[in-house]
């Protein structure tokens, strides 16, 4: 609310806000003029409250965006923290070796060099082994599958219990007790046995993608290995 009066030969103009009651001196100016500044006054409080509000508003919504953008982010990189991890850690420890190798060739032949070098002497062995691993799990998990026979497992059971130094009733009520039961807890154990050996080889396949992180990324923590350490 806004409102001017004259006092004297001068025109004042007052108006009230969230802060409160205030006053203003227009001077020595006519009627109209002291008019125009009232309306103008007017606009002032009531539009430019909105414009905050809606300038607060979108402040607001771009730190939201912001801060689904860094998550999403994280999130999206998640997996590559290992790899990423294991070849900083591998550049950090052999960096030496490549401050030597920059004094004969460029930087980028050097990271290339040491990088053709760690996986030649580390990386490919370990994948060797992890790649013949999984190899020969997904074998036995066939294996498992196919030779799976309840029918053996009894007798294997029989000739158990019959070489156990137990009475007869005794050696009776374990051979009732596991007959009853045997299919089950095979199975049981049949099932958990495989998905153990699933899960290793998943795991085999997945490293063959985390090598190839480790390898890349190498190549880069060399060339920006002194921004890194510091």
């Amino acid at each position: 609310m806004a409102s001017i009066y004259k006092r004297g030969k001068y025109w004042h103009l007052q108006w009230n806000d969230s802060k409160g009651r205030h006053r203003k001196s227009l001077g020595k100016i006519s009627k109209k003029d002291a008019e125009v500044l009232l309306k103008r006054k007017e606009y002032e409080l009531t539009h430019l409250p909105v414009i905050h509000d809606k300038s607060q508003k979108g402040n607001v919504l771009i730190i939201a965006l912001l801060a689904i953008s860094v998550i999403a982010i994280m999130w999206l990189f998640t997996p590559f923290l290992p790899s990423l991890f294991l070849s900083l850690l591998i550049c950090i420890t052999t960096y030496n070796g490549f401050n030597k190798l920059s004094q004969r060739y460029s930087s980028k032949q050097a990271a290339m060099i040491m990088t053709l070098g760690v996986t030649v002497l580390l990386i490919l062995p370990l994948s060797y082994v992890m790649l013949v691993s999984g190899i020969e799990v997904s074998g036995l998990i066939n294996k498992i599958q196919d030779d799976f026979q309840i029918i053996e497992i009894r007798r294997i059971l029989d000739q158990t219990i019959t070489g156990l130094p137990l009475s007869d009733s005794m050696r009776e009520f374990l051979d009732t007790t596991l007959r009853n039961n045997i299919e089950g807890i095979v199975i049981t154990i049949k099932d958990f046995a495989i998905m153990v050996l699933k899960s290793v080889a998943t795991l085999s396949s997945q490293f063959i993608f985390f090598i190839i992180i480790t390898i890349f990324s190498l190549y880069y923590f060399y060339l920006d290995g002194e921004t890194i350490i510091k």
